[in-house]
Formats: structure tokens, C-alpha cells, sequence
């Protein structure tokens, strides 16, 4: 049975800006079966966060469900009292994470840019959601918010970078040393 990992925007948008390559679609979709992965996005990051530049294999990943966002009554309903913690470990995770107060106002529509909440809403659907892994290449939040959960939550969440993805299938049979080069940027 394949492991939840709730994936974010940059890492995402990464992926399907891949180059060089005839069908970006069916590698991405490749590399998450490797992975033996089911991706989530939280459902306000792909709200507040989706760029408005059009982009065919981002939509076809949505549309053919190789990626989905679970509403947010799931999320919230997952665990008893799921709402209450829900909005607990946000405030904690972005107080700790950023040093500052969590914004006043509703944490489901006030969305400032530039100010982590993707990073924090994603690492509370994690927890709540049972997921293995969250994808981000935002590389400084990986570290500090990998510690942050497990020392708030004690949950057991990988945070993994494109880099880290990909060394995780040297020997595949599915992805090649050249995608791998490929999803992680390096030069083939």
C-alpha cells in the first residue's frame, strides 16, 4: 500500500519544469510509483498558492488524481478533536518555526504571501493525515520544520527535498540515472 507524502509548491513547481525531456507528465508519475507514494497538497496551498502562469502537466497531475487535495473537512475530521489541534499545531508550528505570533485572523482564508503557511499548514495536514513524507525543496524550512513536528507532535514525518527523492531509487528499475539527474536538477 503506497505511503501519503503531502507535497508543496516549490518542489512541485520544480518537477513539472522539467526540460529537456518528451513527456514530463509520465516521468513525474513514474518517479511517484518508485516512490510507492499517494501525494496530497493541502487543499489552501493549492488554493492560495497555485501560480497563475498556465501549466498542462501540473493540471493533468490534478485532473488524472496523480496528486490530490483532500478537502479540508478531512483533514480536519481525520483524529478526534482534529479541528482544535488542527489549529493548535498551526499556531505552534509557525510561532516555532518563524519566531513570530501566528497572524491574527481566520487561518483558513488570511493568507499572506512570503510568510510560511504553506510550509506550516502542510506539516499539521501531515501530521493529522498519517502522511510518510512532505516533499519541499524550500531547504531551510526542511531541517528546522522536520524537528519542530517531531518534537510538538512526536509524529514521524520525512521531509525530503528533490535530491533526497531521487538518491532514494539509485537502482530502480522505473527511473533512470539520467531522469534522476534530471528531477534533481543536476546535469546529465
Amino acid at each position: 500500500m503506497p505511503k501519503r507524502a503531502a507535497i508543496d509548491t516549490d518542489y512541485l513547481s520544480h518537477l513539472t519544469a522539467i526540460r529537456d525531456y518528451n513527456d514530463v507528465f509520465e516521468l513525474i508519475v513514474r518517479f511517484f510509483t518508485a516512490l510507492d507514494v499517494e501525494v496530497l497538497m493541502h487543499p489552501l496551498v493549492g488554493e492560495f498558492e497555485k501560480s497563475p502562469t498556465p501549466n498542462p502537466v501540473l493540471d493533468k497531475l490534478f485532473s488524472e488524481g496523480i496528486i490530490t487535495l483532500p478537502a479540508m473537512t478531512d483533514i480536519l475530521c481525520a483524529k478526534p478533536g482534529g479541528k482544535l489541534l488542527y489549529e493548535g499545531m498551526v499556531s505552534q508550528i509557525y510561532g516555532d518555526f518563524t519566531g513570530i505570533r501566528y497572524p491574527l485572523g481566520n487561518m483558513y482564508s488570511n493568507w499572506p504571501k512570503r510568510q510560511s503557511f504553506g510550509e506550516v499548514h502542510t506539516a499539521a495536514m501531515c501530521v493529522l493525515l498519517d502522511c510518510k513524507y512532505l516533499f519541499s525543496d524550500d531547504t531551510g524550512a526542511v531541517r528546522h520544520l522536520s524537528r519542530i513536528i517531531k518534537s510538538q507532535t512526536q509524529a514521524t514525518v520525512e521531509i525530503l527535498n528533490r535530491k533526497m527523492s531521487v538518491e532514494r531509487l539509485v537502482g530502480s528499475a522505473l527511473i533512470s540515472r539520467k531522469e534522476r539527474r534530471l528531477i534533481s536538477y543536476e546535469r546529465p
